[in-house]
């Protein structure tokens, strides 16, 4: 948690310098994502990846499930920004389409409205196995997809 979130360039900055320090208190391998938030009256109102809501929710919900140094920063749960989940699972679904043949109608989707979104997304193929250059393997984009469509379905 911070008092103010840092620029990008400062965020990944600091995260790599934090990152160290950080694992050493982990048995646990897999490489650390990261986050860093601002609390105001016991939640969690901005965040440096993702929504403020979805980030404070999901803190509050497994914070005891893992192992942690510091005790639980927030003090409540927060209604959800369906509108703001919305469109970043549309954003995300596209931007992992950015480097297939489909670029430049995604590209074209991902600078407008939720609508312009949707029916790009309505275009794609899943179908069809896609070459997803460095936005990671074929399983993993997909992963990626199954868990954003999974998250605004149950909203």
């Amino acid at each position: 948690m911070v008092e103010k979130l840092p620029t990008l360039t400062d965020s990944k900055a600091l995260s790599a310098k934090l990152a160290p320090t950080i694992q050493a208190h982990f048995t646990d391998p897999k490489p650390l994502n990261l986050n860093f938030g601002v609390v105001h009256d016991g939640a969690i109102a901005d965040t440096f990846k993702g929504i403020a809501d979805e980030t404070n929710n999901a803190v509050f919900t497994t914070y005891s499930l893992h192992q942690q140094v510091h005790p639980l920063a927030i003090s409540r749960l927060l209604p959800r920004n369906l509108d703001a989940k919305y469109q970043r699972a549309a954003r995300v679904i596209l931007s992992l389409y950015s480097r297939t043949p489909d670029r430049e109608a995604v590209k074209q989707a991902l600078r407008g409205d939720l609508a312009a979104k949707l029916s790009a997304i309505d275009r794609l193929d899943f179908s069809i196995p896609v070459e997803f250059g460095k936005n990671g393997t074929s399983e993993d984009v997909y992963k990626s997809i199954a868990f954003q469509l999974a998250q605004v379905c149950n909203l």
